[in-house]
């Protein structure tokens, strides 16, 4: 006995990109009071490292090094960019970021202009 079963037809799926543009924004916008809670975390570590400030709540593990804190801090900031961008304009464009941060940290390469070669002379 075979049983047929009809449901009516559903909506269609939207095959255009940057469908999900309003989900990254939103949790670019959960994640930047994270990053912030990280870099202060770092810094209390660190701070804690040198007796400048009070004892640091965690003394065992991966976690109590300012080092840990400090890296997820960028990451979770690259992320938060990343997040942003793909939230404003429909693409990541993770290479772009990255080329630009390192631009901006060591500035931007110098333009080489190549030298003119000397044409050849002939009929001497």
């Amino acid at each position: 006995m075979k049983i047929k079963l009809r449901f009516p037809p559903g909506a269609t799926v939207k095959q255009t990109p940057g469908k999900n543009r309003h989900v990254a924004l939103a949790v670019a916008a959960l994640m930047t009071p994270a990053t912030l809670v990280m870099s202060v975390m770092a810094l209390w570590r660190l701070g804690s490292d040198l007796q400048m400030m009070t004892e640091f709540p965690i003394t065992e593990g991966v976690w109590s090094h300012w080092q840990m804190w400090l890296a997820a801090a960028v990451g979770s900031q690259l992320a938060t960019v990343l997040l942003n961008r793909y939230g404003k304009t429909g693409q990541m464009g993770i290479i772009k970021s990255v080329t630009n941060g390192f631009q901006f940290l060591f500035g931007r390469p110098q333009q080489v202009k190549p030298t003119p070669r000397p044409s050849p002379r002939t009929g001497d």
